[in-house]
């Protein structure tokens, strides 16, 4: 997960459609670009993007409260 504050909105340019909808009423399914390589995105919105890396790939969402979502993440992963 990034730094709180981090912002991912950039991450996701460029990016195209693999097996994905996108556009009227969010962004869902599988995305690539150069930046991130293969990902999943489920988002309402292309702003306040949290981006998650795990052993399955790489997750994008968008939260209104992102800051507050990867400080509580953050705290919780180094309590393990």
């Amino acid at each position: 997960m990034g730094n709180s504050g981090h912002n991912y909105d950039n991450s996701i340019s460029g990016s195209i459609r693999k097996r994905a909808s996108g556009g009227a009423g969010g962004y869902v399914g599988e995305f690539k670009n150069k930046t991130l390589g293969l990902y999943m995105m489920y988002a309402t919105e292309k702003k306040d993007l949290v981006l998650v890396r795990c052993t399955d790939g790489i997750f994008v969402f968008n939260c209104k409260n992102r800051d507050e979502l990867v400080e509580y993440a953050q705290q919780k992963l180094k309590k393990g």
